[in-house]
Order: structure tokens, then C-alpha cells, then sequence
């Protein structure tokens, strides 16, 4: 993969490094923004523990919030100790309502009730992509209702480990994902890998723990 970035930003015909690298990036990789998406398609975020699930979606909660579009907020998150909590102190602060969903058909039904200008956010448990229970769990909300599912991953994992979990998340059907904590990393080359192994488009990225 390096040595096709690198003849890649040679075809860029571009001086500047920077912009050579930019241009090798735009033609090996699929750049596809949350903004340009179908407005009424409820997202749902999945990923390993820790990846950064729960302050990206309160992220993009904020972001439609401030284009003062409607926002329907979904957990399936209910077993992890803190998680249900953690989310509703974001959703108090941007005067949104939190439902839980302990199981598909409750997410079907919430999802279901929502009026056609809202978007629905549905965040999800960090599972083990090498768990068939986990992923058999996660599978089940994702086939509940319709939905676009996109993957969050952390900057700075193991090249290998990075491609092998995205391959898993990608059976299930993300076909896109968030790249988050780049604010920590130096080393990029994991989430280069694991959109490349997974066949994942870029669709919004996280640098900082600030939410809005």
C-alpha cells in the first residue's frame, strides 16, 4: 500500500509534498462526507470497545443541532456500566431526548416512530469483531431496521489488527467509517489499511475530545 501512495503522488504532478500526498490519497481512496448522505437514513455507529462511538455520535448530534435539524437519539449501548449515562449528559446539554433500545425489536419501533425530518442517531455496545456472540448481538441491530451503519475506529492500532477488524465490521455492512483521535496519532498507516482491506470510504474524522 505505501509503495502505491507513493506512485500515486508522483502521477499527482504536484511540487508541494503535501499536495502530492493529497492527490495520491483522492485517487487510492473513496471520500464520502456525512453531509452529502440520504438526510432521512438513520446512521448507526458500530466498532470495537473504545473506538469512540459515543463522542462521535454526540459530535454529529451537535453539528445537526446547530443546522437546527431534528435529531432522534438511540442507545443500544445498555449493558456497559456509565454508557446509558454518559450519552444523556450530552443529549441534556443539547435539549435532545435519549431512548434506550435493549433489543431490535425496541430499536425497530423507535426508529419507526420517528418523524420524517429527524435524523436518527443510534449509538451501539463496542464489540469484539473475533466474538460470533458479540457480533451475532450487533448483527441483530443491524438487520432490525434500516439503516446506514458506519464503522469508528481509533488512529494509532496495529496495521494488521486495524484490516482484520474493519474486514469483520464490513461483513456485518459498514461501508464507510470515522477515523477518530487523530489529535493522538502520528502514525496513520492503520486506518489507511483498514479502509483499503475492508473497501470502507472516508466519511468524517475526530480530532479533539471537545464535542462541540
Amino acid at each position: 500500500l505505501l509503495e502505491r501512495i507513493v506512485d500515486a503522488s508522483f502521477l499527482a504532478g504536484a511540487d508541494d509534498p503535501l499536495t502530492a500526498l493529497a492527490g495520491a490519497l483522492q485517487r487510492l481512496f473513496v471520500f464520502q462526507p456525512l453531509a452529502d448522505r440520504r438526510p432521512n437514513q438513520p446512521i448507526m455507529l458500530v466498532g470495537a470497545p473504545g473506538a469512540g462511538k459515543t463522542v462521535t455520535i454526540a459530535k454529529i448530534a451537535a453539528r445537526t443541532v446547530f443546522a437546527k435539524r431534528k435529531v432522534r437519539l438511540i442507545t443500544t449501548d445498555t449493558v456497559r456500566a456509565g454508557a446509558v449515562d454518559q450519552l444523556k449528559i450530552f443529549a441534556d446539554v443539547m435539549g435532545l431526548n435519549l431512548a434506550t433500545a435493549e433489543t431490535d425489536r425496541q430499536l425497530a419501533d423507535l426508529v419507526k416512530a420517528a418523524a420524517p425530518d429527524e435524523l436518527g442517531l443510534i449509538d451501539t455496545a463496542g464489540v469484539n469483531p473475533y466474538s460470533p456472540r458479540d457480533m451475532a448481538e450487533l448483527a441483530g441491530f443491524a438487520r432490525a431496521t434500516p439503516v446506514e451503519l458506519i464503522m469508528v475506529m481509533a488512529a494509532a492500532g496495529d496495521v494488521v489488527d486495524a484490516a482484520d477488524q474493519a474486514q469483520e465490521f464490513a461483513k456485518l455492512g459498514a461501508a464507510k467509517m470515522v477515523a477518530t483521535r487523530l489529535d493522538m496519532a502520528r502514525r496513520l498507516g492503520s486506518l489507511l489499511a483498514a479502509a483499503e482491506a475492508a473497501n470502507l470510504a472516508y466519511t468524517d474524522y475526530s480530532m479533539t475530545p471537545a464535542v462541540a
